[in-house]
């Protein structure tokens, strides 16, 4: 963030609502439609799904303090961190991009970022963020070209 800083250019958080985990709109697996790819998702795993869901319930609470959606809430978390922080959360639906975009307006105190930052500090996430063979294709390293003449 720092050199974000220095250079005055955004930092573009990726997936900022955990692959729509934090919206709370996902209860349980089968709120995932059949062949939805995030049920061979390790964090959306049968054994880690329960577990993973429980830091959406923290939040929720939280939220409703503010009256707003958790994914409003993580969002605004976001903005709260650094100015060249732009979360861009996908979504297919007009509504949720407009209730998105009202997370600017919602104005966390200190305690609130503290007591967020507590949920996430005793909180551990199951799962890798990527299936195993999806994991074997991040960081490669990019073979070295011929040169040319």
């Amino acid at each position: 963030m720092a050199l974000c800083t220095e250079l005055n250019i955004g930092f573009v958080p990726y997936s900022p609502l955990g692959r729509g985990f934090l919206t709370g709109a996902i209860k349980q697996r089968s709120d995932l439609a059949a062949g939805d790819w995030r049920l061979a998702n390790p964090r959306f795993s049968e054994q880690n799904f329960t577990l993973n869901l429980q830091l959406v319930t923290q939040l929720e609470s939280l939220a409703a303090q503010h009256h707003c959606t958790s994914a409003q809430l993580a969002l605004a978390w976001l903005l709260a961190q650094h100015p060249h922080i732009a979360p861009i959360p996908g979504t297919r639906s007009v509504v949720r991009l407009e209730q998105n975009a009202t997370a600017e307006s919602i104005v966390l105190s200190q305690a609130d970022l503290d007591a967020i930052k507590g949920i996430l500090n005793r909180f551990n996430v199951q799962g890798t963020r990527y299936p195993e063979q999806a994991s074997a294709l991040l960081f490669g390293d990019t073979p070295a070209q011929a040169a040319t003449a």
